[in-house]
């Protein structure tokens, strides 16, 4: 099921409860996390947060970023309360064996930023959020990557890293995707982060085929992932 789907079955009368509306968001969490992450960068320069986000789609890989900056906008669309999280950690911290070429290059690597949700499934002031976080996809849990499922009750993700920091607050899409741009341009060059990240997804890619090869050893295929498309949630986002 795609977001599309999700947005169109989820009527205002059948998100009447916090289990309702979880449900309705399950559905939306797994087409995101699935969608396999990479970070590989956009091409061209990009100026408008739909443009941001439908440029990745079309590639169908997605950053931490564009998976909760589009997450929060369907759960907006649910009607639900959206904080978007900003953490600043280090690769280096990650808990996963890393294959030799990129031990060396996590050396030089300096502090990023991981992005998160915190949701509440009330609609009042007074509700509690839960923090979402989909940004591994499936094939990469064997590794020792942090997959989350949304499970059948509210509950806390655990984060996809390891926070150096406690989190940034932004009330809006475009205001974490703005403070995002501002940050990147204010950091100082750094040779190694687009060759650790070019290595990192080379790495991912070939996780992914290992997982794939098994599966189909177990004549079990892989489900085809399908894709959100943005066209579905942009009406609901203000850019």
């Amino acid at each position: 099921m795609n977001i599309h789907e999700v947005i169109n079955e989820s009527k205002p009368e059948e998100l009447s409860t916090p289990e309702l509306r979880w449900k309705s968001l399950q559905r939306a969490f797994i087409a995101l996390r699935d969608i396999p992450y990479s970070c590989r960068k956009s091409s061209g320069r990009v100026r408008k947060l739909d443009e941001y986000l439908e440029n990745f789609l079309a590639q169908e890989r997605c950053t931490c970023a564009q998976k909760h900056l589009l997450l929060g906008l369907v759960a907006e669309s649910l009607g639900l309360r959206v904080q978007y999280l900003s953490y600043q950690f280090y690769w280096q911290n990650l808990q996963v064996e890393y294959p030799t070429e990129l031990r060396a290059l996590l050396k030089e690597m300096p502090a990023q930023i991981h992005t998160a949700l915190s949701v509440s499934l009330d609609n009042d002031d007074q509700g509690k959020y839960y923090v979402a976080d989909c940004t591994w996809d499936q094939p990469l849990e064997s590794t020792g990557f942090p997959v989350n499922s949304p499970g059948d009750a509210p509950h806390d993700c655990d984060l996809g890293v390891i926070p150096h920091t406690l989190p940034v607050l932004h009330h809006s899409a475009i205001d974490q995707w703005t403070y995002l741009r501002e940050l990147k341009s204010a950091m100082p060059p750094n040779k190694s982060v687009p060759l650790f990240y070019d290595k990192f997804d080379e790495w991912l890619v070939s996780l992914r085929s290992e997982f794939t090869s098994c599966d189909r050893q177990n004549n079990n295929n892989s489900p085809k992932i399908d894709c959100p498309s943005l066209t579905a949630v942009a009406q609901f986002g203000n850019y």
